[in-house]
């Protein structure tokens, strides 16, 4: 218990307010191609976050969500929407020459999930996104995946 100033003692906070920290995630590609890491900033306002990364694997990207908890204690399912990028070379033939040419895709993600309170500076998070990227056509990558992303929150 914390003692006030007029000596009344007071329980210790519930941990059911979410603070903002930093954020990293490992993001699976759905059909085994890979994983990506993510290091980024989570800024949360009560049950609302938006989620600010950057992404490496064989590519660099990033990601600028936002996310809604349902619930905001031990257990807090979340529901989330944000944009995906990330930036990448593709070869073509022009000429009969291979010619580079650098790229940006730019995607949409839906997911849902569920983040595990374990204290006031930690929690771990787990969920499942569909994406859909535009300007691939023509590339190795796929418009449409399912990411699944696992992570760490810490929080101030």
């Amino acid at each position: 218990f914390d003692i006030l100033d007029d000596t009344t003692p007071r329980p210790p906070p519930t941990g059911t307010s979410i603070t903002s920290g930093v954020l990293g995630v490992v993001r699976i590609d759905g059909e085994g191609r890979g994983f990506a890491g993510g290091l980024g900033f989570a800024i949360s306002r009560g049950r609302f976050e938006g989620d600010i990364m950057v992404l490496r694997s064989n590519q660099t990207g990033g990601y600028l969500g936002l996310r809604y908890r349902i619930l905001s204690g031990f257990f807090r399912p979340y529901v989330s929407a944000g944009v995906p990028g990330f930036v990448f070379d593709n070869t073509i033939v022009v000429n009969m020459m291979d010619v580079t040419e650098t790229k940006l895709a730019i995607g949409a993600r839906v997911a849902g999930g569920l983040e595990l309170y374990i204290n006031g500076h930690l929690s771990v998070q787990a969920d499942i996104g569909y994406e859909h990227f535009w300007f691939v056509d023509g590339t190795p990558f796929d418009a449409d995946v399912l990411v699944p992303t696992v992570g760490v929150i810490g929080r101030l």
